[in-house]
């Protein structure tokens, strides 16, 4: 390389804005765009937040972590921010009104997603949906569920693996059909003692009862 008497080697800048290189879960990559506001903190400054922008966007995933690098701009008054530092970052963008449900809600069977709904009268029914974003510990819902009903928040795992007990149990009697996933969480035959599954099926709607207070 030859350098010339009129050749710009260097351009020579302060501190009083810095960049910040973030690096975006391949998941959330395609949420991110230039121009986002962005929010940093740093453990040196308790409670102090710093806010900038995104500036540029890396057109290529690290192979090692797949996670997209973003550059980050931010003003830096008294010259808090150093090189050299580690610090947390924080994006958020509008998503409109969405229905959202918390974390504990979801139930992920391995192949889908289930919430279960309180139907009353002690019955609980599972529903499968479709996730959206996750946006801090709640999940967006695209579909499966409306806006106003009650759902189980805790120990659905427990539920769902006793209706399935249920209907295994129920494959060993000659009745049909009873306390199958997605029906009610009562007996169906004609009297206790002709239902080899009484108790269990008992056991499940006094669950449920004293789960949502039902008389």
């Amino acid at each position: 390389m030859y350098v010339q008497p009129d050749t710009k080697l260097y351009t020579i800048v302060d501190l009083s804005d810095v960049w910040v290189l973030a690096q975006i879960f391949q998941n959330d990559a395609g949420k991110i765009k230039p121009d986002d506001p962005a929010e940093v903190t740093v453990d040196a400054y308790p409670g102090q937040v710093f806010r900038g922008r995104v500036d540029y966007l890396l057109p290529q995933l690290d192979m090692a972590t797949r996670t997209l690098s973003a550059r980050l701009v931010f003003p830096n008054p008294g010259l808090k921010l150093r090189p050299g530092m580690y610090v947390n970052v924080s994006l958020k963008r509008p998503l409109g009104q969405r229905l959202t449900v918390p974390d504990s809600a979801v139930f992920h069977s391995g192949t889908k997603n289930l919430i279960f709904t309180y139907a009353g009268e002690g019955n609980i029914v599972p529903h499968e949906i479709e996730l959206g974003a996750h946006v801090g510990d709640q999940f967006v819902i695209s579909k499966g569920v409306k806006a106003g009903e009650q759902i189980v928040t805790s120990a659905n795992f427990l539920i769902d693996s006793e209706a399935q007990l249920a209907a295994a149990a129920g494959a060993f009697i000659a009745s049909p059909t009873w306390c199958g996933a997605g029906r009610r969480y009562e007996c169906p035959s004609a009297g206790a003692s002709e239902c080899l599954n009484w108790s269990l099926c008992h056991h499940l709607r006094r669950k449920a009862q004293t789960r949502f207070g039902s008389s």
